[in-house]
This record gives C-alpha cells, structure tokens and sequence, in this order.
C-alpha cells in the first residue's frame, strides 16, 4: 500500500511537495521585499551623504570663492584698473 495513492509514500511525497511549493512562494515574497528594503536603504545612505558631507564641502568651497571675489571687489576702482590692466598685459 506505500507506492499507491492514499499511501504513506504517497502522502508524505504529496506533502513535501506542497511544503517545498510553499517555501518557494514564501522565499519568492521574502526576497523581493529584501531587494526593496535594500534599495530604500542604498537611497537613504546616498541622500544622507549628499546632504551631510558633499554639500558643506560645496558650501565651504563657494564661501571661500565668493570672499577672495569679494577682497577683489572691495579695492578701490584705481586699483582694480590698474590690475586688470597688468593682467591684459600679462595675457598678450
């Protein structure tokens, strides 16, 4: 009565099958919503260090541009004629 249906074989092979079918779904839905918490972790990370490292660098490298622009500016204009007329000089 084992190999038949209705057997223990049968039954118990019937089982592991359904089980494994199971397992797969159940691994299958497991595996997507990793790939999607990974993701949105990968995206937060990107976003965390573009907003606490990469733009106070930016801030700092632009502030330090705008007050040598304006040490430049704040000369009196006799002075900043006379440079940029040493730097055309320079130039041809």
């Amino acid at each position: 009565m084992n190999g038949v249906p209705g057997g223990n074989i049968h039954e118990g092979l019937h089982f592991s099958m359904e089980n494994g079918f199971d397992l797969s779904n159940d691994s299958e839905s497991r595996v997507f919503w990793t790939q999607v918490i990974v993701f949105i972790a990968m995206c937060s990370l990107l976003v965390f260090i573009g907003m606490f490292v990469y733009l106070p660098i930016l801030y700092a490298i632009e502030s330090a541009k705008d007050a040598i622009v304006i040490k430049f500016v704040e000369l009196p204009l006799l002075v900043r004629k006379m440079l940029f007329a040493q730097a055309s000089r320079r130039v041809r």
